[in-house]
C-alpha cells in the first residue's frame, strides 16, 4: 500500500489492540469524557438545543450566557488542553471540533489556523468547522489563508498529498482566504489530484485569464484536473465557453457532458 498507494498508517491515529481492550476503549470513547469543565459546558449547550449531533445550529441565535462560553479565550483553552497532553487523544478532539462545528462559534479559527500542523491528524475535522464558522468569521479571512499557504510549504504538509488537498480545498470553500497569486505560484510543484483545488480556487477568485489557460491543457490533463477544468469554466464569457464546450464535447466522456451540462 505505501509503495503502490501512497497510503501510510498515521502513528496518531492508529494502533493493534487485542479484542478486550479494543472494547474497553470503545466502550469508554462512548462515554461524556470532556477534558475539562468547559468543554463539559459547550457540550451541554448543544445538547440543551438539539439531541442530533449533526444538526447545524444558528450561531446568532445563541444567548449571551451561552456566547460567553464560546469565545475565542474559552475555546483556545479547551483545544491548547488536548494538544499539551502527555499523549493526544485526536479520536476526542476530533469529536469536540465536530461539535464546535455544529454551532458555527467563530471563536476557534484564529487559534486552529495557527496550530494547523499540530491538528493535522484531525484535518478534515478542522476543515469542517472552519467552514462552519465562515459564516461568523469576523477577522482577517485573508491573513489565514497567507498563513494556511505558509502551512502547504511545512515538511509534514508537503510529505503528505491528503494534507495539501484538504488545506487548499478551503480556499475554494471559503473564497476569503484569498492568496490565489501565490497558489497560482505553486501550482505547478503540485500533484495533479492537488492541482485540482488550485483551479477550483482560481474559479472562485474569478481569475478568468488563468482558467483560460487551460483550454489547451484539456485534452492532456488527467481526468480529475479535467473535470475541474470544465467546471472552473463556468466563469468564461458565456459566448467563449459555448464554443469551447461545443469543440471538445466529441472527446469528452459521460461525466465530463454532464458537468458541461450543469
Amino acid at each position: 500500500l505505501d509503495k503502490n498507494q501512497k497510503l501510510i498508517l498515521n502513528r496518531y491515529k492508529t494502533k493493534i489492540l487485542e479484542a478486550e481492550e479494543f472494547l474497553q476503549i470503545a466502550d469508554s470513547i462512548l462515554k461524556h469524557s470532556p477534558i475539562n469543565e468547559k468543554e463539559s459546558i459547550i457540550v451541554e449547550i448543544i445538547k440543551a438545543r438539539t439531541d442530533d449531533p449533526y444538526t447545524p445550529l444558528d450561531f446568532e441565535k445563541f444567548g449571551e450566557d451561552e456566547t460567553k462560553h464560546l469565545t475565542p479565550q474559552e475555546i483556545e483553552s479547551i483545544l491548547s488542553s488536548y494538544l499539551e497532553a502527555e499523549t493526544i487523544n485526536f479520536t476526542r478532539l476530533r469529536w469536540f471540533l465536530r461539535r464546535l462545528a455544529q454551532t458555527g462559534a467563530p471563536g476557534g479559527v484564529d487559534y486552529i489556523i495557527d496550530m494547523i500542523e499540530s491538528l493535522s491528524p484531525a484535518i478534515a475535522d478542522v476543515a469542517i468547522y472552519l467552514r462552519a464558522a465562515k459564516k461568523y468569521y469576523k477577522g482577517s479571512w485573508k491573513e489565514s489563508g497567507t498563513k494556511l499557504v505558509s502551512a502547504l510549504d511545512k515538511s509534514i504538509v508537503k510529505e503528505n498529498e491528503y494534507l495539501q488537498i484538504v488545506i487548499l480545498s478551503l480556499f475554494s470553500k471559503i473564497s476569503d482566504l484569498n492568496n490565489i497569486d501565490s497558489l497560482i505560484r505553486m501550482y505547478g510543484k503540485l500533484s495533479p489530484i492537488a492541482q485540482r483545488e488550485v483551479v477550483l480556487a482560481a474559479m472562485e477568485a474569478k481569475e478568468v485569464s488563468w482558467i483560460r489557460e487551460f483550454k489547451d491543457k484539456f485534452s492532456i490533463s488527467d481526468p480529475w484536473l479535467r473535470r475541474a477544468i470544465l467546471f472552473a469554466s463556468k466563469i468564461l464569457p458565456e459566448d467563449e465557453r459555448r464554443h469551447w464546450h461545443k469543440n471538445i464535447k466529441r472527446q469528452a466522456n459521460l461525466l465530463e457532458k454532464a458537468i458541461i451540462n450543469v
